[in-house]
C-alpha cells in the first residue's frame, strides 16, 4: 500500500514538471519552465521579458506584433539568463529585431 501511495506520489509530481503555462498577453517570465501562446499577442513596446533561466517558449505559430506608430526595437528582452529557447515564431511584425 505505502508502495502505491509513493509511486501514484511520483507520477503526480512527475506530470506537473512538465506543465505548459498558457499565455494570451505579453508580460514578464519570471520562472523557469514551458510557455506557449495561446492566441495572437500585441503591445507597443517589447513583448515579453524573460527573466529566468530554463525557459522554453513557443509561439505555436500565432503572431507577436506592436501596435506603435514607431517601431519597437525587439518582441523579446532577454539578457542574464542561461538555456532559452524560443521558436515556432514565424510571425513577429513591426519590430527592428525579434529577440
Amino acid at each position: 500500500m505505502r508502495l502505491s501511495l509513493y509511486l501514484l506520489l511520483l507520477l503526480v509530481a512527475f506530470s506537473f514538471s512538465f506543465a505548459v503555462t498558457q499565455l494570451t498577453s505579453c508580460g514578464t517570465i519570471s520562472a523557469s519552465g514551458q510557455y506557449e501562446l495561446a492566441n495572437n499577442v500585441s503591445t507597443t513596446s517589447i513583448c515579453f521579458t524573460i527573466s529566468a533561466s530554463d525557459v522554453d517558449f513557443s509561439c505555436k505559430g500565432f503572431a507577436i506584433n506592436t501596435t506603435t506608430s514607431a517601431q519597437a526595437q525587439r518582441a523579446f528582452d532577454i539578457y542574464g539568463v542561461n538555456n532559452v529557447t524560443v521558436r515556432d515564431c514565424p510571425n513577429i511584425t513591426n519590430y527592428v529585431y525579434g529577440a
